[in-house]
């Protein structure tokens, strides 16, 4: 891709980024200052399903609902938890069933999971790694036979950090709960790809092996502004999903050929 094209690109996805948040902040203010956080929650779910209906690849859908199945656990049986946004083949596999957005599919039809909060804090984020690992084992458990891989994944996505650290740092809570949740290495496989805010900072997942696994961190908004959170979600799923980030045109900033800000291990 050109330079200029690529340029193009990269501010499309940013004014994408800046849309869904400025849509974000318009209930934030209808509503005011509130102890309901459903209805605001659904929003960001709905804005992300939505951005997310537009530029899967065609036969992909996101929904809500869950993954078909029980799995054992503990003595006992288990459904699969909720997810905010289950991405899954709609051309190959029909939904066992469907209620307006709401569906229960088959895990193998199953493409993709995301959680979705709207401000950062310690229990959110930890509520959201634990549902993200808890659908991927489900799912491991109850696909009838194995899909070729990478073809699944999971995020958690938050549409704002509650405060900036004055130093530039991404807070604290994401590194204290990766550790705390994801350190065992039998998780290193269903760890989430993508752990972050579309404003803030968000975490990537680098690469794992038998002896380690790593994060690392880059800010939501870089280069003259310019959001790169939401396209960067974008290209790890479809990357991951589909096996190829060529399915579509996504550029990304020179920034990632640098240092990230910060960067996580994870060791045995």
């Amino acid at each position: 891709m050109g330079e200029e094209l690529s340029e193009g690109v990269l501010a499309f996805y940013a004014t994408q980024a800046d849309l869904m948040l400025s849509q974000y902040e318009n209930i934030e203010r209808l509503l005011g200052k509130t102890r309901d956080y459903t209805a605001p929650g659904t929003y960001c779910e709905t804005l992300l399903r939505d951005f997310l209906q537009r530029y899967l690849l065609r036969g992909h859908v996101a929904n809500k609902g869950f993954m078909f199945g029980r799995r054992d656990v503990g003595g006992e049986t288990k459904h699969c938890p909720e997810i905010d946004i289950l991405i899954h083949d709609n051309y190959s596999f029909r939904p066992i069933l469907q209620i307006d957005d709401f569906v229960i599919v088959k895990p193998n039809a199953a493409r993709g999971i995301i959680q979705v909060k709207r401000h950062l804090n310690a229990e959110e984020l930890r509520s959201g790694i634990r549902n993200v690992l808890d659908a991927s084992l489900h799912y491991e458990a109850c696909k009838e036979y194995p899909m070729p891989t990478p073809g699944f994944c999971s995020a958690i996505v938050f549409f704002k950090e509650r405060s900036e650290r004055q130093d530039g740092r991404p807070p604290e809570t994401y590194e204290n709960a990766i550790r705390e949740l994801l350190a065992a290495p039998e998780v290193w496989d269903h760890a989430p790809l993508f752990i972050g805010s579309l404003h803030g900072h968000f975490w990537l997942r680098a690469n794992f092996n038998i002896n380690s696994l790593h994060y690392n961190c880059w800010k939501s908004d870089h280069g003259g502004g310019k959001n790169i959170a939401l396209q960067v979600l974008l290209r790890q799923l479809i990357t991951r999903m589909f096996h190829s980030p060529t399915s579509m045109e996504l550029s990304l900033p020179d920034i990632f050929r640098g240092e990230p800000l910060a960067r996580i291990e994870l060791t045995k």
